[in-house]
């Protein structure tokens, strides 16, 4: 397997050379393409590059007055604050693509907008939000008639109700996004299969999750994703700690760990210190649960990721309460309630239905318009050929009156000849 992964890497090498030897000969808008194309090979594998090239692309873009090339290094700026954590200057920075995109109407740029702000609104547990910017990529997404995008999205709402635990929802979305990506796109549909191998995780149907993860790992590992594959691996390294096989689930939550800290990914690190902590209380090895539950609610504070800020508390709570400490215990017990209370409140929950419920509705509008314009055309069309018969009468008629006008002057002429 590590095979496969090295042969997808050097394929990967080849369109990074091709493209820095296009860089000597390029100018102007052409040089931003290649940056931004640069920007987007390495945004998986190596993130410091990733932005510096968007950097590049951004300063070069400015300079021409490329609007649509601006609006996509700022994407590729903004994922990089996304993924090293730094929440403020990303939303900012998608903000300011918005911007470009809006100066030059293009409209595919701006659902590309409202999926990355989305996300980095859905990292930081603000669900709400997240819908929201959801919601609006797939209006755009919908009018554009862009069935990737459409399936793209779909993807992202589902992963949102996953996360409330509205599984069935959840699914419901992966799969559609699924029957698109499938041919289409395998990298998204690689992610599809993750998130429907997780649903069935949540519902403790082993197989059917297992099946799906199996399927997701290959096709990550052909494409040589090592963020996709860590989030495999923590997937498997759970299945594996669900059925009571620790020692297996460390050795893929470590293997994810390692991935994730060459990435710089520090969501993808907080989740495997909140997995490791997890083995280790089950082993009732406390000392290093509680080394690894401190990792994660230091990381989770410095990056303001609130739902890995609840998940620190309980696992400390447990922690505490098995050493017996169980005034520190109903502490840490308390800092999660509050937490946890937050981030699940029926309000947020009523906002995403009412979300929803918009987005419907204004596709059921837009479809009864567009029935109604057809309606419309048809009605004019008849009309027109109504008419356009009504006239081939009238010449038929015209040229009849003429044939019999033409007949009877000759046969007219030739009596009064006759009798001449």
């Amino acid at each position: 397997m590590l095979f496969a992964v090295q042969i997808i890497q050097a394929q990967n090498f080849v369109v990074i050379d091709s493209l820095m030897s296009r860089l000597e000969s390029s100018k102007d808008t052409s040089k931003v393409n290649i940056y931004n194309q640069l920007a987007y090979e390495y945004r998986k594998s190596e993130i410091l590059k990733s932005d510096s090239f968007a950097q590049r692309a951004i300063d070069l873009a400015t300079k021409e007055n490329y609007y649509k090339g601006l609006g996509y290094a700022y994407i590729h700026k903004g994922f990089a604050e996304k993924i090293i954590g730094d929440y403020p200057a990303s939303i900012q920075t998608f903000r300011l693509a918005l911007v470009n995109f809006v100066k030059c109407n293009f409209k595919p740029g701006y659902a590309a907008v409202y999926n990355n702000l989305a996300g980095v609104y859905y990292i930081q547990s603000n669900y709400v939000k997240a819908q929201f910017y959801y919601f609006e990529s797939l209006n755009i997404s919908g009018e554009l008639k862009d069935e990737i995008g459409v399936a793209k999205t779909y993807n992202n709402i589902g992963a949102v109700y996953m996360e409330q635990n509205e599984l069935d929802k959840a699914i419901q979305y992966f799969q559609k996004a699924y029957s698109i990506l499938e041919k289409a796109d395998p990298n998204q549909a690689a992610d599809c299969l993750n998130n429907i191998g997780t649903v069935y995780q949540y519902k403790k149907d082993t197989i059917k999750a297992i099946l799906n993860y199996r399927k997701c790992m290959e096709i990550n590992k052909r494409l040589g994703d090592k963020k996709d594959v860590s989030s495999v691996l923590n997937n498997i390294g759970f299945m594996y700690a669900e059925s009571g096989n620790y020692k297996l689930a460390l050795d893929h939550y470590y293997e994810s760990l390692q991935i994730d800290e060459s990435l710089g990914d520090v969501h993808g690190m907080s989740s495997c210190y909140g997995n490791i902590t997890n083995c280790y209380i089950k082993l009732n090895m406390l000392f290093a649960a509680n080394k690894y539950a401190n990792k994660m609610l230091e990381n989770a504070k410095k990056y303001s990721i609130k739902n890995d800020i609840s998940d620190s508390y309980k696992y400390l709570n447990i922690i505490e309460e098995a050493k017996g400490n169980y005034k520190e215990a109903l502490e840490y017990h308390k800092l999660f309630k509050a937490y946890n209370d937050s981030l699940f409140n029926d309000e947020s929950k009523n906002a995403q239905s009412q979300l929803e419920g918009l987005y419907i509705k204004e596709k059921s509008d837009k479809e009864k318009l567009i029935s109604n314009k057809d309606d419309e055309i048809k009605k004019i069309k008849s009309k027109e050929r109504e008419k356009e018969f009504s006239q081939y009468i009238l010449l038929i008629g015209f040229v009849l009156f003429l044939f019999i006008l033409i007949v009877y002057v000759s046969f007219f002429l030739i009596r009064r000849n006759r009798y001449s």
